[in-house]
């Protein structure tokens, strides 16, 4: 499996909403194999071997909501 994660950090994410989306990639990493491949947009993990879980649970783990929502970003 290869899988991409984009996780909205726009300002409307602030508190529950963020909390939820952190647990929801949590749990989807925590399934994944270790020949299987990650990333996180943002640069917050590049695609990768899923190898050390903890590492990646770790950068869920620090996100935090923030500013406006920025579509062209995650468009482009």
């Amino acid at each position: 499996m290869n899988l991409g994660l984009a996780i909205d950090r726009s300002g409307s994410m602030i508190g529950d909403p963020m909390d939820r989306a952190i647990q929801a990639a949590v749990h989807v990493v925590q399934q994944m194999k270790p020949g299987d491949r990650i990333s996180v947009v943002d640069v917050l993990a590049p695609s990768q071997p899923v190898g050390d879980v903890r590492a990646i649970v770790d950068r869920l783990m620090s996100l935090t909501a923030r500013g406006g929502t920025y579509l062209h970003g995650g468009w482009s």
